[in-house]
């Protein structure tokens, strides 16, 4: 999966299949590919490369208030509507081939904004099509959904160990302002639980959804979206976000067993 998200990057076509596409990113349309291969089709959306059309989108940050399967809860502004474009996009290509049992399963993967992207879009699809066999798997994938809608969400998003854009919230500086006057109170992500149950909590707090693996020494370990918010990442190092830092301590992993 990290393979196809790396080479959506480089604007080569996965397959000789493809379904939909849009190669030219805009402001809330980024470049994704829909293909199949045998009884799947997969839905790969590509992170930020172009600051004037990307860069824009993952700025629109203040949170949009949408309903939800029955929850009224905060989603990142500038990803849910790329979310939507990719959908609209692939929508009736899945229902068709879902309804007439042409397919057994859809894949989505991203990386960075196009791992919010494609979390986003497998919610739209529990609610349009529930019974829909659905398989998301994310790299560096960004806080983007309210805490009561990543309950809802399924999927595996992989975090690499130090990874500053998977800390990238309002909620991040939050918890690094209270750690620096209470340092060493909390552990293993204590602190983040207590400030979403205590008053310095928001509406519009944002998190990671999911099944998180947290890659630490070529290790992989499931945590939990507060275990996310480890202290003293710098924010000025991306080395540990780009998606050929996934690929190669995934397959550095893979050589272990």
């Amino acid at each position: 999966m990290a393979k196809q998200c790396n080479t959506v990057y480089s604007e080569t076509s996965l397959s000789k299949n493809i379904l939909s596409q849009n190669k030219d990113a805009k402001v809330f349309m980024p470049v994704f590919q829909c293909y199949s291969e045998e009884d799947l089709i997969f839905i790969v959306v590509r992170g930020t490369e172009k600051m004037l059309t990307d860069g824009i989108t993952d700025s629109q940050f203040q949170p949009l208030f949408c309903l939800i399967d029955g929850f009224n809860e905060p989603i990142h502004e500038g990803w849910f509507k790329a979310a939507v474009y990719v959908f609209r996009q692939v929508q009736q290509i899945i229902q068709f081939a879902w309804r007439n049992k042409m397919i057994s399963k859809i894949v989505l993967t991203g990386h960075s904004y196009g791992a919010a992207v494609v979390s986003i879009i497998s919610m739209f699809f529990k609610s349009y099509i529930p019974d829909l066999n659905q398989y998301c798997v994310t790299f560096g994938c960004p806080p983007h959904l309210g805490s009561r809608l990543c309950l809802k969400t399924f999927g595996k998003h992989y975090v690499n160990e130090d990874d500053p854009v998977c800390r990238y919230s309002k909620f991040y500086i939050k918890q690094e302002a209270i750690q620096k006057i209470v340092p060493k109170q909390f552990i293993d992500g204590q602190l983040s639980e207590w400030i979403e149950q205590s008053d310095y909590s928001s509406s519009t707090d944002l998190w990671i959804p999911g099944n998180i693996l947290q890659i630490k020494n070529e290790v992989i370990t499931p945590i939990t979206r507060y275990q996310v918010n480890i202290p003293n990442i710098d924010f000025n190092k991306g080395d540990n976000h780009k998606i050929s830092a996934y690929i190669k301590v995934l397959h550095n992993i893979s050589l272990q067993k």
